[in-house]
């Protein structure tokens, strides 16, 4: 799998840097310059550029843009919202990732790019972002986030109720983990009944964390997000198609 496949890499690797990229990706012929590039003249902690999802059929146009800096509580929001919570697209330092002792959780197939991010923004003074397209993530009707069929996409679910626990004190970021948590849900929701998975061991479990969460006020989230919300949870088909739509 995926993670026992980085943790092989990251155990084997001998250089300053880290840098992920998945078998069937692409990425601009400057992408690994400028991020080292960005490392080291910044001296920050990870350095992180563009990227730009895309299917088979579809042409990546590469781009430049200014560099930010981002410091403090900003960087672990920004796992939520400025450059989400990938793990292609940028480059680590082997310190860290080696003296933290950070790895993947090889039982789980979904999420655990963000999970491990987390713990190893928790550990950054800084980073540095720009946003031009460098990396491009090649899309497959039959992935794991595409496939409505394939079970594994459930890991997700324990990984935001991990994320809470983690970040339970943070009263600003636990918000936007809750908002991402109660997506999730809607599409679990959907996904179960798609399949037919009801009365199963998944399903009562899905329903008993729902119930949790119905009880959760979000606060201090834009009005975009909330209606985006509401439409989800009022029309699962429709989003799941839409998402499913912007793909092709």
């Amino acid at each position: 799998g995926v993670s026992f496949s980085r943790n092989f890499g990251i155990e084997k690797s001998n250089g300053e840097y880290i840098f992920f990229i998945d078998s069937d990706d692409i990425i601009a012929p400057d992408c690994i310059e400028i991020l080292v590039g960005l490392m080291e003249k910044y001296h920050t902690n990870c350095s992180i550029v563009g990227r730009k999802s895309f299917m088979s059929k579809n042409d990546i146009e590469y781009s430049d843009k200014q560099v930010e800096l981002i410091k403090g509580e900003n960087i672990i929001e920004g796992l939520f919202n400025k450059f989400e919570g990938f793990i292609t697209g940028r480059m680590y330092k082997t310190e860290i990732i080696k003296i933290q002792n950070l790895r993947f959780k090889e039982t789980i197939s979904m999420g655990e790019d963000l999970l491990f991010n987390s713990y190893y923004f928790m550990r950054c003074d800084s980073i540095a972002f720009m946003s031009g397209i460098k990396y491009g993530y090649r899309q497959h009707e039959q992935s794991i986030v595409n496939d409505l069929s394939n079970l594994k996409w459930f890991d997700i679910i324990e990984v935001y109720r991990e994320l809470i626990e983690v970040f339970s004190s943070n009263k600003i970021l636990i918000n936007k983990i809750h908002y991402r948590y109660k997506t999730a849900l809607c599409e679990a929701k959907y996904r179960i009944r798609k399949n037919n998975l009801k009365d199963t061991k998944l399903s009562k479990r899905l329903e008993k964390y729902i119930l949790e969460e119905n009880k959760v006020k979000l606060k201090n989230i834009g009005i975009k997000e909330k209606i985006k919300l509401i439409i989800f949870i009022c029309f699962p088909k429709f989003t799941m198609y839409y998402k499913r739509r912007m793909l092709r």
